[in-house]
């Protein structure tokens, strides 16, 4: 059986083609394709592709900066800073982005680190996650509404209402992380979390049964 045998095709069709106007329609493009939304006057294809975003761990003097989320998903509960990538834009400005809308903290794109890929497929998504340490402690300020709150949280004042997705991880590791110095790097699907460290060991967190 094809892939797109099991993907039946949408009844309505999928709004007007970015180039030229035209009303879109479904098609099957090649064996084995899902249906796609596709003019028929410029063939121009309208693929559904994964939304990247990114999540930065701000770290200083050994604490993590989390936002407690204003609007959903997850609303009221708190995640480190995060969000969409725009259209033409770097992950690394992103982060930049999101690290001042929700936190009101100003970050430079070269001091950030990538230390995390999270494949969500599920969720047609897929996070680009930064690292960065600064010296001190700065001031935070959430924004409403997407932000209530943004705070420095130390290991043992760690939320236990914290962002979904991240529950899946040891925290610990994270603070350690902060102590040592060290670089990690963590690989999260949905079958399984990994940790990337000292070189090229790699140790499983979580994994699917």
């Amino acid at each position: 059986m094809r892939k797109a045998d099991l993907e039946p095709a949408p009844k309505e069709p999928s709004g007007f083609c970015r180039k030229c106007g035209a009303a879109m329609v479904w098609k099957t493009l090649c064996v084995n394709d899902p249906v796609r939304a596709v003019c028929p006057r410029c063939n121009y294809v309208q693929y559904n592709s994964p939304a990247v975003l990114v999540v930065t761990s701000i770290a200083a003097e050994n604490k993590l900066l989390l936002v407690k989320r204003g609007t959903d998903p997850y609303a009221g509960q708190w995640a480190l800073p995060g969000g969409y990538v725009e259209a033409f834009e770097s992950v690394e400005g992103a982060a930049v982005r999101e690290a001042q809308e929700e936190a009101g903290i100003d970050l430079r794109a070269s001091t950030l680190i990538p230390s995390g890929l999270f494949s969500l497929p599920h969720l047609n998504q897929v996070h680009v996650v930064f690292f960065v340490k600064l010296e001190k402690m700065v001031a935070v300020s959430p924004n409403l509404p997407e932000t209530t709150d943004a705070r420095w949280f130390a290991e043992e004042e760690f939320p236990a209402d914290i962002w979904a997705p991240a529950g899946k991880f040891d925290i610990s590791l994270i603070y350690r992380r902060l102590r040592d110095e060290r670089f990690d790097f963590y690989h999260l699907t949905d079958d399984y979390v990994r940790l990337v460290s000292d070189g090229t060991a790699i140790k499983d967190i979580w994994r699917k049964e």
